[in-house]
């Protein structure tokens, strides 16, 4: 959380995701809430509401910590798509190709390797961290 509704300005706390926050005001895309550990602003964007928020307890979408490193590849077309088994930690404990329609297959192993160094926060249900399937694909 921003002291102002600017991104430059301090960041005062910060908030862990599905904390509920109490809304005290809005000024533009900028929403001042309240935490424990006193108010601030952040982005309207980055806050779910009630409804949004159990119906990702129940689905929960996995999010990077450390997202794969792009791997480029200049003049290449076409599309790599990874399959990743992840465990309780987030980390990434086994990988299968399941496409590659750029013909390189160093590319693939690039990406793959790239995945394999990624780092996912652990998925919550119940309380509970469960391990997860993750689909990571790369166009070309």
């Amino acid at each position: 959380m921003h002291a102002r509704p600017d991104d430059k300005s301090r960041v005062v706390t910060h908030f862990k995701a599905g904390e509920s926050v109490p809304v005290l005001s809005k000024k533009a895309d900028w929403v001042e809430v309240q935490t424990a550990m006193g108010s601030g602003w952040v982005h309207q964007n980055e806050l779910v509401g009630a409804e949004d928020a159990q119906q990702a307890q129940k689905n929960p979408t996995p999010k990077f910590l450390h997202a794969p490193s792009p791997v480029t590849a200049p003049g290449v077309h076409g599309t790599i798509y990874i399959e990743a088994d992840v465990n309780t930690d987030g980390d990434v404990t086994r990988t299968t190709l399941l496409e590659n329609t750029t013909g390189l297959p160093d590319l693939a192993e690039k990406n793959t390797a790239a995945l394999q160094r990624s780092k996912f926060y652990p998925i919550l249900i119940r309380g509970e961290r469960k391990p997860f399937k993750y689909y990571y694909r790369v166009d070309y």
